[in-house]
């Protein structure tokens, strides 16, 4: 019976401090852990609704941030879909990605990254924008895809500099005017930076499909 009495009052506890259901308070997901990196207290997210909550894991309950947030599309997310821990400025730091907009072919995540000067996640705008990102440690690249219609693509890759995105490829796709081809722009940095078009070629569907593998 004193065991019965102990693990109820677990449950409650966990219920009350992470503001869940009482139901869903110790399912394993709710609560999602992660370090940050050195001289950062490690911290642990809580999914809620409305928003999402930040504490120090070094200092029992202590709330560091709250970001307000709405789930996306109505879509049925676990919290480990939901948010993902990523260093995507390639800084040492982990960052945190939300989903923001998940649908069949592009999907959307507020970056939110970690800033030491403020100790605390701060909104990317820019990367915020782009489709369906890959971060390569290995290159320290970024990478986004958007497909726009059924024929219609577009693709980047950038590096980090000064902490700013900078693009180093990037490759538009468009239907010919008979609709059997693609037309496949491709464009690169000059020596101010800026994008210049490189090449332009007519490419079958499937070879396109071919050159996104492999530019990811």
């Amino acid at each position: 019976m004193r065991k019965f009495i102990r693990t109820l009052t677990a449950i409650l506890l966990c219920s009350l401090t992470l503001n869940m259901p009482l139901s869903h308070a110790c399912e394993e997901g709710n609560a999602l852990s992660t370090a940050i990196g050195k001289d950062v207290p490690s911290v642990e997210i809580v999914v809620r609704e409305g928003k999402i909550a930040i504490y120090s894991q070094d200092e029992p309950h202590a709330l560091l941030q709250e970001i307000p947030y709405s789930l996306p599309n109505d879509a049925k997310l676990a919290p480990s879909d939901l948010v993902a821990f990523e260093d995507m400025n390639f800084d040492g730091y982990i960052d945190l990605k939300i989903a923001a907009s998940v649908g069949r072919a592009n999907r959307y995540d507020d970056c939110w990254l970690w800033d030491k000067a403020s100790r605390k996640f701060v909104l990317h705008e820019e990367l915020s924008q782009l489709a369906s990102l890959v971060f390569n440690p290995e290159s320290k690249t970024v990478h986004f895809y958007v497909h726009i219609s059924a024929s219609d693509s577009e693709e980047a890759t950038y590096t980090w500099k000064n902490g700013e995105l900078s693009p180093i490829h990037r490759i538009e796709r468009t239907a010919s005017k008979d609709g059997k081809m693609l037309i496949e722009r491709e464009y690169r940095p000059d020596e101010q930076g800026k994008l210049r078009l490189v090449q332009e070629r007519e490419v079958l569907p499937e070879e396109a499909m071919g050159n996104q593998d492999k530019d990811v």
